[in-house]
C-alpha cells in the first residue's frame, strides 16, 4: 500500500522508489515519505499506466460507486510537506474518481481529492503542469491539490474536475499561496466552485482561469468563495448559477467575496436566478473590490450587476462596460435590482463608472450604474454611467431607486420606462428618491429626459464644456479628445 490510504498500486521494490520521478509508478509512491524533496524528471502520461491491469491501480469492488485511478498523495493525517518541483514537465491522462455523496466519500475517500489530496504548511508544488484527463470527488476537489495549506506556484491543469463543495480547476480549497498558476478544465459542482480553485482562504496573486464553471451558489469564473487577497488575475470562461432560492452568488471573477480584490479582471458572461456580477456576485460587508472590472455580459432575475450583483462592502476606482439584462422568473411578475456596475449597493461606491447597456424592461429598479441604492449605508460618490437604460419602474439613468447617498456623480445614457405617478421614474439621473443626491447631474438631450427624482439637468454642451459646479478638480478631468468630452475619472481613465 504506497500511501496508507485506501487505494495500493502493486507490490514494489524498494529500489522502484525515487525522489527524481521519471514515470507513473513513481510518482505514486511519493506518498511512502511525504516529508522529501521531489523533482520531475519526465513528462508523464498516466494513462496507459492507469489502464494496465498489472499496475493494479486503486479499483475496489462491492462499492456502490465505480472507484478508480490515482491514489491522492497526502491526507490530513499524511499531509505532504514536502516539495515537488515539476522543472516545467508534464503529467498527461490523470484520472481520480471518488464518490460524489458524503456518506461514501468519508468510507472511500471523497475528500482532499487532487493529484496531492492535502498539501500542508510547509508544502511546495510548482512548476508542473497537468495535461487532459478528470478529477471527481466529494469535497475539497481539484486537479492539481484538493487541500492547499502550502504554496502552489508556477503550474497549471485542463483537467475536468467535479464534486460537491470547494471545487476547483486546480485547487478544491486553498489556505495557502497561489501564485502565476492557471487552469482551463470545465469545473461543475454544488456550493464554492470555482475555474481556479473552490475557496480561498488566504492569497491569489498573477492567476488565472478560462474554463467554464457551472454550479448552485458561491460560483466563481477564478474562485468560488473568497475570504482572503486577489490580485493581478483574471478569468475568461463563462459562469452559470442554477439556484433558485436564496442568495447564489455568481460572478464572472468570484461568487462570494468578503476579502480583497485588487487589480483583477474578468471577461466571461455570467448568468443565475439573483446576486449575479461581471466580477463578484456578492462583496459582503468587509469585501473590498479595488481597481478591477468585468467585461461579461450578466443576466439575472434580482440584484444583478455588470460588476457586482450585491455591494455591501467597498468599491474604488473600478468598472464595467458589459451588457446587463434582466430576465423574468416563472412565478413572479418581475425582477429588481438591475444596474450597469451594481444591482444592489448597501455599501460604499467610489471614482467607478459603467457604460454597458442595462435592459430591465420587465424590471423595477433599474440604474444605469446602480439599479437600487439602499439608506443603511449605501454611498455613490463620484462616479458615472453612459449606458443606456430601460426598465419598467424606478428607473434611472444613474440609479433606479435610491434611498441612499449620491454626491459628484452624472449620467447620459437614454432613461426609458413606465413609471406610475411622480416620482417613479423614469428619471435622467434617478427614477425614485428618497435619499440625498448632491452635485449631480445628467444629459437632458442624450437621456431623452427633462426631469429627475434628484440632480441637475444640463445640456449636452453645459456637461461637456467643463467641470459641472461641485465636481473636485483633483478628482475629476474634463478634455475634448477624452470620454466624448464628459468629465472623467482622473484615477480611472476610459477605456479606448
Amino acid at each position: 500500500n504506497a500511501g496508507g490510504q485506501a487505494g495500493a498500486t502493486r507490490p514494489f521494490l524498494l529500489s522502484e522508489y525515487s525522489t527524481n520521478i521519471v514515470n507513473a509508478h513513481q510518482l505514486q509512491l511519493i506518498a511512502l515519505d511525504t516529508k522529501a524533496n521531489y523533482t520531475l524528471g519526465a513528462d508523464i502520461d498516466l494513462g496507459s499506466a492507469l489502464t494496465n491491469p498489472a499496475e493494479h491501480w486503486f479499483t475496489p469492488t462491492n462499492t456502490p460507486y465505480p472507484i478508480s485511478g490515482f491514489n491522492p498523495i497526502g491526507q490530513g493525517g499524511n499531509q505532504f510537506t514536502g516539495t515537488f518541483d515539476g522543472q516545467g514537465h508534464t503529467i498527461s491522462n490523470l484520472t481520480i474518481q471518488r464518490p460524489t455523496d458524503a456518506t461514501n466519500a468519508a468510507i472511500w475517500t471523497g475528500y482532499n481529492v487532487g493529484l496531492f489530496g492535502y498539501v500542508g504548511g510547509a508544502g511546495v508544488v510548482e512548476d508542473v503542469n497537468l495535461a487532459g484527463g478528470g478529477v471527481t470527488g466529494y469535497s475539497r476537489v481539484g486537479a492539481l491539490v484538493g487541500k492547499n495549506h502550502g504554496t502552489v506556484q508556477s503550474s497549471s491543469a485542463s483537467a475536468s474536475v467535479s464534486g460537491e463543495d470547494h471545487v476547483g480547476g486546480l485547487v478544491g480549497w486553498s489556505y495557502g499561496t497561489i501564485r502565476q498558476s492557471n487552469a482551463s478544465g470545465a469545473v461543475t459542482g454544488d456550493t464554492n466552485v470555482g475555474g481556479l480553485a473552490g475557496v480561498n482562504n488566504f492569497s491569489v496573486t498573477s492567476s488565472f482561469a478560462t474554463g467554464t464553471v457551472s454550479g448552485f451558489s458561491n460560483v466563481g469564473g477564478l474562485i468560488g468563495g473568497n475570504l482572503g487577497a486577489v490580485s493581478q488575475s483574471y478569468a475568461t470562461g463563462s459562469v452559470s448559477g442554477a439556484a433558485v432560492y436564496g442568495a447564489p452568488d455568481i460572478g464572472s471573477l468570484v461568487g462570494y467575496n468578503n476579502g480583497a480584490i485588487k487589480n483583477s479582471y474578468a471577461m466571461g458572461a455570467a448568468s443565475g436566478r439573483s446576486y449575479v456580477g461581471g466580477l463578484v456576485g456578492l462583496n459582503d460587508t468587509f469585501g473590498s473590490i479595488t481597481q478591477s472590472f468585468g467585461m461579461g455580459a450578466i443576466t439575472g432575475y434580482a440584484y444583478i450587476g455588470g460588476l457586482a450583483g450585491v455591494n455591501s462592502g467597498s468599491i474604488l476606482q473600478s468598472y464595467a462596460t458589459g451588457r446587463t439584462t434582466g430576465t423574468i422568473v416563472s412565478g413572479f411578475s418581475a425582477g429588481w435590482g438591475i444596474g450597469g456596475l451594481i444591482g444592489g449597493n448597501i455599501g460604499k461606491v467610489t471614482q467607478s463608472y459603467a457604460t454597458g447597456m442595462v435592459n430591465g424592461s420587465a424590471s423595477e429598479y433599474v440604474g444605469g450604474l446602480v439599479g437600487w441604492n439602499y439608506t443603511s449605508g449605501g454611498s455613490i460618490l463620484q462616479s458615472y454611467a453612459t449606458g443606456a437604460v430601460s426598465g419598467a419602474y424606478f428607473t434611472g439613468g444613474l440609479v433606479g431607486y435610491n434611498d441612499g447617498v449620491i454626491s459628484q456623480s452624472y449620467a447620459t445614457g437614454t432613461a426609458k420606462g413606465f413609471g406610475f405617478g411622480f416620482g417613479s421614474g423614469p428619471g435622467g439621473l434617478v427614477g425614485y428618491s428618497t435619499g440625498a443626491v448632491a452635485n449631480s447631474y445628467w444629459d437632458i438631450q442624450t437621456s431623452g429626459q427633462s426631469t429627475s427624482a434628484g440632480g441637475v439637468g444640463l445640456t449636452t454642451a453645459e456637461l461637456k464644456s467643463g467641470l459641472p459646479s461641485g465636481f473636485d478638480p483633483t478628482i475629476w478631468a474634463s478634455n475634448s479628445g477624452v470620454n466624448n468630452s464628459y468629465p472623467y475619472l482622473r484615477s480611472v481613465p476610459p477605456t479606448p
